[in-house]
């Protein structure tokens, strides 16, 4: 009959840190797979001009945007149109059929509607908005 014995103390010392490394390489391991899947599975979104919108749009199924407005064609985004493109950082919805237009930069964000039509604004320095501000004070 054979009976068992403990392992000697200095095997057991050796072996904690061997114990411990493993659960911090599976940790690391369990964290490289996690971040490499959701890098592999990310949306890339849609990106419309950037006169229109300037952050990416992520699908959503329209299921839950009945209080929700198309902010190109502002018309109301209904359950069956299937889905809608959301920027959820600016609340900006586009419907699909805004989605797939060629001319959306003509009634988006940033453009400027007047009686001659629709242009784009252009950005100004503080040494034009100074100008523009002289000027308009002197006609006065």
């Amino acid at each position: 009959l054979k009976v068992a014995t403990h392992p000697p103390e200095s095997t057991i010392r050796a072996c904690v840190p061997l114990m411990c490394l493993a659960v911090l390489w599976i940790n690391a391991e369990a964290y490289l797979f996690r971040t490499l899947l959701e890098e592999l599975t990310r949306e890339e979104g849609l990106f419309l001009p950037p006169e229109v919108h300037r952050h990416p749009m992520f699908f959503h199924r329209s299921r839950g945007m009945g209080n929700h407005w198309c902010d190109l064609c502002m018309q109301r985004i209904k359950a069956d149109d299937g889905g809608v493109y959301r920027c959820s950082l600016c609340d900006f919805d586009v419907c699909l059929a805004c989605s797939r237009r060629n001319d959306a930069a003509t009634v988006g964000e940033n453009v400027l509607r007047g009686d001659r039509g629709v242009r784009v604004q252009t950005s100004v320095s503080t040494g034009g908005y100074l100008r523009r501000t002289v000027k308009i004070a002197r006609k006065e």
